[in-house]
């Protein structure tokens, strides 16, 4: 492209400039003197300079043009990341929810079943009430083997998770900002 500019402006030169200078000098017959050698040398300056123009004006659109392709790219991809992490937080934050529902569910089906289990112990007081002091140590023992058993059900079942969520519920704090 610079190289076909350039030789429409030589072109010019050759067929125009050059031909109508050594042709003003003939009609004057001044032909081949210093004046028309400074001359000649002031045309050929003025040619070579409007080669260099040409060329640096294109390349700078070029290299303008290459700037801002790389530019628009380059937020392309920052666009499509962003949208990328927004959808991801989303989701995770979706999934998020599902397991503390889950686990809030869970939670009522314990305490249900403690309630239950409250209930058990009760009619198990009374009954061992009538024994005196051996009922009530008894009670005591099951009702430790009981929680203990409560405890590490839920432990195994739930503790992990309750854990796991609140690192996320941390985790999702801490990169709150940044969305």
């Amino acid at each position: 492209m610079v190289n076909q500019a350039q030789q429409n402006i030589v072109d010019s030169y050759n067929k125009n400039t050059s031909p109508a200078l050594a042709a003003q000098f003939a009609q004057n017959g001044a032909f081949g003197g210093s004046a028309y050698n400074d001359a000649m040398q002031q045309s050929q300056n003025t040619l070579a300079q409007n080669l260099g123009q040409v060329s640096t004006s294109l390349y700078g659109q070029d290299y303008q043009n290459q700037q801002q392709l790389a530019e628009n790219a380059l937020n392309r991809n920052v666009q499509a990341q962003q949208t990328d992490l927004a959808r991801n937080a989303s989701l995770y934050q979706q999934g998020i929810a599902n397991q503390l529902g889950a686990a809030q569910q869970n939670a009522g089906l314990i305490l249900n079943a403690s309630q239950g289990v409250t209930g058990a112990n009760a009619l198990q007081s009374q009954f061992l009430g009538q024994y005196g002091n051996l009922a009530a140590g008894q009670q005591q023992v099951n009702q430790g083997m009981l929680d203990q058993a409560a405890n590490n059900w839920y432990n195994q079942a739930y503790g992990y998770d309750q854990q796991r969520l609140a690192n996320m519920g941390q985790a999702l704090n801490s990169v709150q900002g940044a969305f």
